[in-house]
């Protein structure tokens, strides 16, 4: 079984970070859909007859993982070779990065299917089945995939929602929650996955605007698992910090957890992170004595992708994952984590590996 993104190789225009700054009011940007969520999409269907509840734990791997699909403009990463930011040479990184993590659901973020890149990294990974709406949703409802091991799960239903909306078909400004329902054959329990991509901008509209969708974000949860009923994960970037303070920037940190939803982060037994306080946005360079330099790792102990859980799951690991391919180097007289090959993305992917108790 292999959902839609098999045909969604269709050409559909880049967006992202690229876009000009829009003028809509982002206070004003409510999503004129309804209350009801979205139908299931692709091939998934509900089981016949329903699976029964199961008493088993639930032991998942989830990751989160902006891949940066597109070719972003050489002037946003000066300290790299442009060559490299072709996101076809980026795609065995990428590859290479997730299968290392190996984790048994995925969120994607910034995937372009519109690029070459993306069909070889649907053919490079089909050890998964990957989740999407169809091209008819958008670029941007395309652009954040689920994915999930093939041979473990069955897909039980899939639907997408449109978080934040302006009167500009296609826009950036359209960002939607994916979601799908997942049958465990190992525990014989069922589960959900949303994954999301917040705007990116940092200003105190933007900041408006990322805490109105967190609002419709929660709405989703709710309606597609009322009161929590079943396991579930949300993953995403969210393009606020971790560590925020601002008002409004760090409402993500506020409205989620008031629902009983929590970064995995803050319920971790260890931090398994391969490089210590490495962050999750690492914009594929450092400083390194007062001057950023190529491929150093960022750490600052801070991330802006996350894994979200209900309260009450354990986290027995959470972890930023900069990749087998960092060594340590001295540079400039300080000894410094460094990419040794192509950085497959300005985002390290953020894994967490959970238990769910018995229900």
């Amino acid at each position: 079984m292999r959902p839609v993104l098999t045909t969604l190789l269709a050409a559909l225009a880049l967006t992202g970070c690229t876009s000009p700054l829009p003028t809509a009011d982002p206070t004003a940007a409510r999503p004129a859909t309804s209350a009801a969520v979205a139908p299931p999409t692709g091939d998934c269907a509900p089981a016949d007859p329903e699976p029964p509840v199961s008493a088993e734990p639930l032991k998942l791997a989830v990751m989160t993982y902006n891949v940066l699909g597109g070719t972003p403009p050489s002037e946003w990463f000066p300290q790299i070779d442009p060559a490299e930011l072709d996101p076809m040479v980026r795609e065995p990184a990428t590859v290479a990065l997730i299968e290392h993590v190996d984790a048994d659901v995925i969120g994607l973020q910034e995937y372009r299917p519109e690029e070459d890149s993306g069909a070889k990294l649907i053919a490079d990974l089909d050890q998964y089945t990957w989740v999407s709406p169809g091209p008819q949703a958008g670029p941007e409802a395309v652009s954040v995939p689920i994915l999930y091991r093939t041979g473990r799960f069955d897909c039980l239903a899939t639907g997408h929602e449109k978080v934040t909306s302006v009167d500009d078909p296609g826009s950036m400004l359209d960002r939607y929650v994916n979601w799908v329902r997942l049958l465990d054959h190992e525990s014989g329990r069922t589960f959900f996955v949303f994954n999301y991509h917040a705007h990116p901008w940092q200003t105190t509209e933007f900041a408006a605007l990322r805490s109105a969708a967190i609002d419709h974000l929660i709405e989703v949860v709710k309606q597609v698992n009322p009161g929590f009923a079943e396991p579930f994960a949300i993953t995403g970037d969210f393009n606020a910090r971790s560590r925020e303070t601002r008002p409004g920037y760090r409402d993500h940190l506020r409205k989620l957890p008031k629902e009983g939803i929590v970064d995995t982060a803050t319920l971790a037994a260890k931090d398994t992170s391969d490089i210590p306080r490495a962050a999750s946005m690492n914009k594929m360079s450092a400083k390194v004595a007062g001057e950023y330099v190529g491929k150093v790792v960022r750490r600052n102990g801070s991330h802006i992708d996350y894994v979200w859980v209900p309260e009450g799951t354990k986290v027995r690991s959470w972890a930023t994952v900069t990749g087998p391919d960092v060594t340590w180097r001295r540079i400039r007289g300080e000894k410094v984590p460094v990419w040794t090959g192509v950085v497959p993305s300005d985002h390290s992917p953020v894994v967490a590996r959970l238990r769910f108790p018995k229900p």
